[in-house]
């Protein structure tokens, strides 16, 4: 098992203040809340996408029965 990401994780994080950590931990969740904000973009697009496909076939669907 390669614990070399560990090792270089400990020691580029080992002399953190306080203060550096909390910048670290606040640079880590805005980061976070940029893809999960473009994911949720991204699902409603193709919720809006899907509910609009089934509403027009759905009329398709009656106007073919119609005739």
């Amino acid at each position: 098992m390669n614990h070399n990401g560990k090792e270089n994780f400990f020691s580029k994080y080992k002399g953190l203040t306080e203060e550096e950590y909390n910048l670290e931990m606040l640079y880590a969740q805005k980061i976070t809340h940029g893809k999960l904000h473009k994911i949720r973009t991204n699902i409603n697009v193709i919720k809006w996408l899907l509910a609009s496909l089934i509403a027009v076939g759905a009329v398709i669907v009656i106007l073919m029965m119609k005739n």
